[in-house]
């Protein structure tokens, strides 16, 4: 055994948000299944949207809250 030899580093996996049609493709991925996780992605990134916006509408109505004096700033309970 050579141990001068060195193990080349293994690459990062690439993000699953950046990878296009073509790299699927390369990759193996049919048709088909292209566009089943394209739609995944797609039905994830609308769930997404949707879970900042209740979160953003729950944080509105958090800070009315507090300026009507119904709840204190820093209340625990």
């Amino acid at each position: 055994m050579d141990r001068n030899r060195t193990v080349p580093e293994a690459e990062a996996p690439p993000d699953a948000d950046t990878l296009t049609v073509a790299d699927l493709s390369q990759l193996g991925f049919t048709a088909e299944e292209v566009a089943h996780l394209s739609t995944v992605r797609q039905s994830r990134h609308r769930r997404e949207l949707d879970l900042s916006s209740i979160e953003v509408q729950r944080l509105q109505f958090l800070r009315w809250l507090i300026r009507q004096g119904r709840v204190g700033e820093y209340e625990t309970s």
